[in-house]
Order: structure tokens, then sequence, then C-alpha cells
């Protein structure tokens, strides 16, 4: 993949995005199916800001495309969009709202994002926001981490 910072001011940030995916899938056993790889395209823009006192945004939208049907992006072109944001109510506690979705491949769905985060120390992480991520986190240091 293919991808830029572009700065906007110290708290602000864009980031666009290219990059080229493939996907297996053993459906052998589907009669609606009749190929096992699959090649997409995407292409995609993230906005990140903390210039909210006390807020994180994240704003990104993308597109995908099967390249075979590059043509054709009504059935095959898929449209996703994010809207997060993370507030701190407490140096150890967060909370988490917005909205995130998709449209094409023949189907949408729009899904609310709410939930909280806790650190009980500075090793620790607790998250649970809804439908993002469920997890507990152990910091080793500044670049490993565990999670389950």
């Amino acid at each position: 993949f293919a991808t830029m910072l572009l700065p906007i001011s110290r708290e602000s940030y864009f980031f666009p995005r290219l990059e080229w995916n493939t996907l297996t899938l053993e459906w052998n056993n589907n009669p609606h199916f009749n190929k096992n790889h699959f090649y997409y395209l995407q292409f995609g823009l993230t906005f990140y800001t903390t210039s909210i006192e006390s807020w994180r945004w994240i704003l990104r939208l993308d597109y995908n495309i099967d390249i075979e049907h590059f043509n054709l992006p009504g059935p095959y072109g898929l449209y996703t969009g994010l809207i997060w944001g993370a507030c701190q109510i407490h140096p150890k506690w967060h909370y988490h709202i917005g909205i995130m979705g998709y449209k094409g491949m023949e189907g949408e769905e729009v899904y609310p994002i709410i939930g909280l985060d806790y650190a009980p120390g500075k090793h620790w992480l607790l998250q649970g926001i809804f439908p993002i991520d469920y997890s507990v986190q152990y910091k080793f240091n500044e670049y490993l981490r565990l999670s389950a």
C-alpha cells in the first residue's frame, strides 16, 4: 500500500491511502461462487485531529473495487465510512461515540460506536467499544503490547 501524512496543523492531519488487496476464500461447496481468489483496489482518506480540547476525532472514507470488474462499480464497489470521537473524562477514562457503516456489494449497514476505555496503570488498558474493540492490553514498552 501507499500512504502519506499531510499535516494541516500541529493537531490535525490527512492520510490519503491507496492499497491493493487480495482475498482467498475456499468456497468449493457454495454453488453461488466459482472463484477462490479476489483482487481489490482501495482508495482511502483519513482525517485525524486532537484540535478540540479533551477530544480525539477520526473521520475515514474508503472505496474498494474489484479489479476484474473496475467498470462495474455498482455491484462490485464498496463504500465504507467512520466518524469516531474519544473524549477524556478523567486521566484514566475515555468515552467513545460515533458511527460507522458501509454501502455496496448489494448490502448496507450502519452501526453506532459507543464505549469506554480505562487505564488503571501505565501498563494496562481495558477497552469496551462497540463494535470496534473489546480487549485487555498490557504494554511492555513503547513498541510492544499484548492484547487479548
